[in-house]
């Protein structure tokens, strides 16, 4: 389990490192493709946030529960947030 989570994090950096590098065009590509991936993240924090309050004012979900949740979501929001 821990390798695969390694090699995923190597190729991130990699993919990083790779699209800093080259002509203007293929930067700029990589830089738009970063800020829609970044995008789509915080697009999708919002939408987990919403359903999480959702089922906490119909009863489902315990505050406590809630509340360990949400603040999961801030500091995830938080790493994608500029």
């Amino acid at each position: 389990m821990t390798v695969a989570a390694a090699a995923r994090v190597l190729d991130i950096y990699q993919a990083r490192i790779e699209s800093r590098e080259g002509d203007a065009e293929a930067i700029a590509l990589a830089k738009r493709g970063e800020l829609a991936e970044r995008e789509m993240r915080l697009a999708g924090l919002e939408a987990e946030r919403a359903y999480l309050f959702g089922e906490l004012r119909a009863r489902r979900l315990g505050s406590d529960t809630a509340r360990k949740l949400i603040r999961e979501l801030d500091l995830l929001e938080s790493r994608h947030t500029v």
